[in-house]
């Protein structure tokens, strides 16, 4: 899994939802540009989850690159909800959001994938 997101308290609380519910982390970048580079040199990613506050041109490459790629993408953004349809998220969550919701979200992107070996706990199961 990857995460992309500018706010360094964003990234953190993510990640830190997103590997204590067991989700392997391969990155967690500052700019849509840092995790094209890591969404590229990782062959076996299966879920992005992007800011929709990144710059709208390199998060809609990064979102390109990760549909093309057939990854899961959760969008989350802030609570003016800037809305940004054209990442093709296939779930947005709206801050404010809880652990558990981002937790939740990416296990039911992942939960209809073939292999879902890094998806994190949901309600006491593995997506």
């Amino acid at each position: 899994m990857l995460i992309a997101h500018e706010d360094a308290f964003h990234r953190s609380y993510l990640e830190d939802v997103l590997s204590g519910s067991g989700a392997e982390i391969a990155g967690v970048e500052r700019t849509a540009a840092a995790a094209l580079v890591r969404l590229e040199g990782e062959p076996l990613l299966d879920a992005l989850v992007l800011s929709s506050s990144l710059p709208e041109q390199q998060a809609t490459a990064l979102a390109d690159v990760a549909r093309r790629r057939k990854v899961a993408i959760l969008v989350v953004e802030p609570a003016r909800g800037v809305g940004r349809a054209v990442l093709g998220a296939e779930e947005v969550l709206t801050a404010p959001y809880a652990g558990f919701q981002v937790v939740e979200a990416v296990a039911g992107l992942l939960a209809a994938r073939p292999d879902t070996s890094a998806a994190p706990q949901s309600a006491g199961h593995r997506a």
